[in-house]
């Protein structure tokens, strides 16, 4: 995955609001639900059930805003235009491991990002790099 795949969702997240009450007004047992459906034609409503019976029908709830603009107008951010960087503890585990990587997989594990080293290489080209 590159890092224009993770979308930021805060400008979806201000224009819906968490509802607690289905449109027939019944409360929405959230840990209970085991079937979610989205339909694209209803993008601000989410369709479920509490079993996985084909027969049962499905209860929607509408998490649109009162004033809501249209979702579809919304242009998703990139989530971290300029590469995630990791904490430093968390690099060292799998560089720990290396022995057991095969070789040809070293530089990409070297060339992760942490918050000491700045200066990697976000888009994976590791051509200048040097790694043993």
């Amino acid at each position: 995955m590159q890092k224009d795949d993770f979308k930021s969702t805060k400008c979806l997240e201000s224009n819906i609001t968490n509802r607690k009450l289905s449109v027939e007004r019944s409360k929405v047992e959230w840990l209970k639900i085991q079937w979610i459906l989205y339909n694209k034609m209803h993008p601000l409503s989410m369709y479920y059930k509490y079993s996985n019976n084909q027969d049962a029908l499905f209860t929607e709830v509408i998490f649109s805003k009162r004033t809501s603009r249209d979702p579809s107008n919304f242009e998703l951010e990139v989530l971290y235009p300029n590469g995630k960087k990791n904490n430093t503890e968390k690099k060292k585990d799998p560089l720990c491991l290396l022995e057991h990587a095969p070789p040809a997989y070293h530089p990409f594990y070297h060339a992760l990002r942490d918050s000491n080293n700045e200066e990697n290489n976000l888009d994976g080209d590791l051509s200048d790099s040097t790694f043993e």
